[in-house]
């Protein structure tokens, strides 16, 4: 009994020996001590006499480690199955860009402007409105869920005090009763919360596949081919103005400046159009600040073609969301008024602006 534990105890001997190499071979590549530990733990043998199973083991536990230590690239494969124009949401983007280039005869940066301000004059514009009309009912709405809400705690404080609930299944008794009623309202006035988020649902898929196919159409994928790059080679030479390179990033940086500065209005517009917000909304908008400004990076890496699209498409929701501040173009697109609603937005934007971003007198 005593030889096959000393010769379990040398072959695990060995395989220490072999995993202190591999320590150093990590080293070497710039691996992780604790990725190395997990896998030397996972391929190290159990009490064996096979010597060659040990050495076996680290073998494969070195080729894992150093596999893991190499930087991993997005295959082609990857590519050409998400974000090509044989993917058909890509490809109808990119028929859509061919389409508006070639019935108008503009040059491609006025295709893709003209593309930007048609898709969200006709599709999100709209839909905007809608979701104008489903914010005004909630808010319509709130005197009787108030009121709802006293009658509900009214009758659950009761119930507590004739049946001896508890404050847990009181609180739960009131919580459920309220959702079934708020509901009942949500379905009689046909506007559910979520249905505000419509715009969302709808223009980000959009954005992403025109912003895909547009990189596509520049050259930037790394699947084009020497006909694809021939068959947009127009994209060189029509740009304006300082981008006349649409196959480019910006040099200038005036593309992604713009970008983050028209993106950053829009998060303040939508911010300042109330004295008063939650935390919850101020968090949001810290979010979303971060985000326009991560935007001028990104912006400034891509092709000339993608950033001229935010821009366009960007420029046009802060116009839109401005012109739906106005009153009498509420009125024109029959958006019924509220108590929130004010004569003058603009002026009370600037005050709250003041309000918030001023130096406090102490």
């Amino acid at each position: 009994m005593a030889a096959p534990m000393i010769r379990c105890f040398s072959s695990l001997h060995k395989c220490k020996e072999s995993i202190c190499h591999l320590h150093k071979l990590a080293i070497h590549n710039h691996i992780q001590h604790r990725n190395l530990t997990i896998l030397s733990q996972k391929y190290l043998p159990t009490f064996s006499t096979d010597n060659n199973r040990c050495v076996n083991n680290v073998y494969f536990c070195h080729r894992k480690s150093l596999s893991n230590g190499q930087k991993r690239h997005l295959s082609i494969e990857t590519y050409n199955k998400y974000f090509t124009s044989d993917v058909p949401p890509i490809g109808f983007a990119e028929k859509t860009l061919n389409t508006f280039h070639d019935f108008t005869g503009l040059p491609w940066w006025g295709s893709i402007v003209l593309t930007a301000f048609t898709l969200r004059t006709f599709i999100t514009f709209p839909l905007s409105i809608y979701t104008a009309k489903i914010q005004t009912r909630l808010e319509k709405l709130q005197p009787e869920i108030q009121k709802i809400s006293n009658r509900v705690r009214f009758d659950a404080q009761h119930a507590r005090s004739q049946y001896n609930w508890s404050e847990n299944k009181t609180r739960m008794m009131y919580k459920s009763t309220m959702r079934n009623k708020v509901s009942e309202l949500y379905i009689r006035e046909n506007c559910h919360p979520r249905k505000t988020n419509i715009v969302a649902y709808v223009q980000l898929p959009m954005w992403i596949c025109l912003s895909f196919a547009l990189r596509n159409m520049s050259g930037a994928s790394p699947v084009m081919n020497a006909e694809s790059s021939v068959q947009y080679a127009d994209f060189k030479t029509e740009g304006t103005l300082w981008f006349t390179d649409l196959t480019q990033p910006d040099s200038t940086y005036i593309l992604p400046v713009l970008l983050g500065l028209i993106t950053f209005t829009n998060i303040e517009m939508f911010y300042l159009q109330r004295a008063d917000v939650s935390k919850f909304v101020k968090r949001v908008t810290y979010c979303f600040r971060v985000m326009s400004i991560l935007m001028i990076p990104i912006a400034s890496v891509v092709p000339s073609s993608m950033c001229c699209y935010w821009v366009s498409s960007s420029l046009l929701a802060c116009l839109q969301n401005v012109s739906l501040r106005i009153p009498k173009v509420r009125r024109f697109f029959r958006i019924e008024k509220t108590s929130s609603e004010s004569s003058t937005p603009f002026s009370d934007i600037l005050q709250n602006a003041k309000s918030r971003y001023g130096r406090k007198k102490h």
